[in-house]
């Protein structure tokens, strides 16, 4: 497990998103497996979530903001 080690990257992540609080399983503290895919590009990592905040939006429809950091390697590719 790498933590804060200078010299060595880190990926952090920030997403936000409608709230299923039924579906709703993410715990802050543990750490996930992410899969951000944009177009061609893709990025893999895990991390451990930071933050997690509910909120509910003007339109009355509630959202969650998540951020996490990695805590191992991760790769990112251009298919």
């Amino acid at each position: 497990k790498r933590e804060n080690v200078e010299g060595l990257g880190n990926a952090t992540i920030s997403a936000e998103g409608p709230l299923d609080q039924g579906a709703f399983a993410l715990v802050v503290g543990s750490s996930y497996a992410f899969v951000l895919n944009a177009g061609v590009s893709s990025f893999s990592v895990t991390a451990r979530i930071t933050d997690c905040t509910p909120s509910v939006a003007v339109d009355g429809v509630a959202v969650v903001s998540i951020e996490a950091v990695s805590n191992g390697t991760y790769t990112a590719s251009i298919a």
